[in-house]
């Protein structure tokens, strides 16, 4: 059997954004003889949204849905309850009674703490080790004979300083994008090798922090010359060979990747509002071991654990 394997982002790379401490990455396995069924969720979702009087929806993004129906709520005197009730049957209601076989794996990065612990904690060792780049390996030298020197002018020293806190966000920043990526697909290619199947890859063409992912997580690039797809994770090169390849797609006019957005939507809502029946609704999508109730690390990893 064929899977598609359609990946989205929810959050930003900042450690001090104001979207929240995590960036959240989420893949959603469709077996091929669901593939179709993800057209019919989106146009069930426009459907439902359109009975309640919600009109002129471009694209299913679960934080715009959600907003249109507490703006709805609000003005025909609902109480939030309401609000929450009509949103979350959407999941409950449509997508979990359409998308049956279907896994979910969500990786979450809790930026601060990577950020103190890599960043910080560690003197960046691990952090230039992870990109194996070694023009921040030379600032790096640069930055603590600047500290030592007491001879250098102090408005050089500022400039310096000033550039190196860019250098160190950026660096960061590709840190976040490469980590979230390659556990997430690392763990897409566990499944696939567990079921003894293969899938392709497909994610939102403005999604430049997955693209830009792909082609940074092998020395090289991310297709090498034999076409097999590679991850560097914890060091280490994962041959991505049940992956066959990789494809972007519009999501303002793709309804299947714009499901997978109500997937990591639902995510954030667990993760940043502590909202536990979206946890619920993710939890029979999650991979268990077999014969058990028990959830792989194929899930909800939060990193650093």
């Amino acid at each position: 059997m064929l899977y598609f394997v359609f990946l989205d982002e929810s959050g930003d790379t900042n450690p001090e954004s104001w979207q929240g401490k995590y960036y959240i990455l989420c893949s959603l396995i469709v077996p091929d003889n669901e593939f179709a069924r993800l057209r019919i969720i989106a146009s069930l979702i426009l459907r439902y949204l359109l009975d309640m009087g919600i009109r002129n929806i471009d694209e299913i993004k679960g934080a715009d849905i959600r907003k249109k129906i507490f703006k709805l709520a609000n003005t025909k005197g609902y109480d939030e309850k309401w609000a929450e009730d009509k949103f979350y049957h959407i999941y409950d209601s449509i997508i979990a009674k359409y998308l049956t076989n279907s896994k979910v794996i969500v990786v979450a990065i809790d930026k601060p703490r990577l950020f103190r612990e890599y960043v910080i904690g560690r003197a960046f060792d691990e952090v230039y080790s992870s990109i194996n780049n070694a023009f921040f390996n030379l600032r790096k030298i640069g930055y603590f004979m600047f500290l030592n020197d007491n001879n250098i002018d102090g408005r050089i020293r500022d400039r310096f300083m000033k550039n190196f806190d860019e250098d160190v966000k950026k660096l960061f920043n590709v840190l976040v994008r490469i980590t979230a990526t390659a556990e997430v697909l690392y763990r897409v290619q566990k499944y696939l090798e567990n079921i003894d199947d293969h899938a392709t890859l497909y994610f939102d063409k403005d999604s430049s922090t997955i693209k830009d992912s792909l082609y940074r997580m092998s020395s090289e690039r991310f297709i090498h010359d034999n076409g097999i797809p590679v991850v560097r994770r914890h060091g280490e090169l994962k041959t991505l060979d049940k992956i066959h390849g990789f494809f972007l797609l519009d999501s303002k006019l793709n309804k299947h990747i714009q499901i997978v957005d109500m997937f990591v939507y639902a995510a954030r809502l667990y993760l940043l509002h502590g909202k536990e029946t979206y946890l619920n609704f993710l939890k029979p999508y999650f991979v268990t071991k077999p014969g058990t109730n028990e959830i792989y690390g194929y899930g909800l990893k939060i990193i650093p654990s």
